[in-house]
C-alpha cells in the first residue's frame, strides 16, 4: 500500500529504474522509464551531434547526453510523466529523451 501524498524522484539507474520517495512519510516506490538500445557510435561529443540521432519515438527530443540519475529525476520532478521519458544508449553513453508537447 502506498500513501496519497506528493511523490518526488530521487534516483535513476542508467537503465531507467527510478526511485520515488514520498514528501511526507517514509514511503518509497520504484517506477520505470523506457530503456532503448540505440546506435553504436564513435562520436565523442553526443550533445553536439544530437541532430544526427533518430529519437526513440516520434515527438521525443534529447534532453541530456548523460547522467540519467540526475536528468530523469529532474524531468519527473518538473512534471513529465514516466511514459514521456526514455533513456537510450548511444555507444557507451546513456542519453535522456523526453516527449515535447506537440
Amino acid at each position: 500500500m502506498t500513501c496519497d501524498h506528493d511523490w518526488f524522484a530521487t534516483d535513476c539507474t542508467d537503465f531507467g529504474a527510478v526511485t520515488m520517495e514520498c514528501s511526507e512519510c517514509d514511503c518509497t516506490k520504484e517506477i520505470e522509464v523506457e530503456f532503448v538500445n540505440g546506435p553504436d557510435s564513435g562520436i565523442s561529443n553526443i550533445w553536439r551531434a544530437k541532430s544526427r540521432f533518430d529519437p526513440p519515438a516520434d515527438g521525443f527530443v534529447m534532453f541530456a547526453d548523460s547522467c540519467p540519475s540526475t536528468n530523469v529525476t529532474h524531468c519527473i520532478n518538473a512534471g513529465y510523466k514516466a511514459e514521456n521519458i526514455t533513456v537510450m544508449s548511444i555507444g557507451d553513453n546513456y542519453t535522456v529523451w523526453r516527449k515535447e508537447a506537440q
